[in-house]
């Protein structure tokens, strides 16, 4: 405590927090539907691959990856490179191309309704 002009205690001021960078993303397995240079057409992208097979999509979210030049429209994360490739493999029977892609700590992703 400080003791003021008038002989008045004040609080001690906290010390201010350095400044820190955010913590890199940790790297998980997703799977890749689409990619661009720019996610402007993400959302109805993933409406019409949606309707191809409804079912598999509830429940499902899409987000946006940013990588360095590039966007993707990816699903997940999954546990482990096997689900994903089930996964991929059932949306292949839907003629649904997909691939699995592990972001590196430095992408951002955000939920595709974010990202508009």
């Amino acid at each position: 405590m400080a003791t003021g002009a008038a002989g008045r205690t004040a609080p001690a001021r906290a010390p201010v927090a350095a400044f820190s960078h955010p913590a890199p993303a940790p790297q998980r397995i997703w799977l890749t539907l689409a990619s661009a240079e720019s996610p402007s057409d993400f959302a109805d992208q993933f409406e019409r691959i949606k309707s191809r097979g409804e079912d598999m999509f509830d429940g499902i979210q899409g987000y946006v990856a940013n990588t360095p030049g590039r966007a993707r429209l990816v699903i997940g994360p999954f546990r482990n490179s096997s689900d994903a490739q089930i996964f991929a493999s059932n949306l292949q029977d839907l003629n649904i191309s997909a691939s699995s892609w592990t972001n590196s700590p430095s992408d951002t992703i955000v939920p595709l309704h974010a990202a508009s």
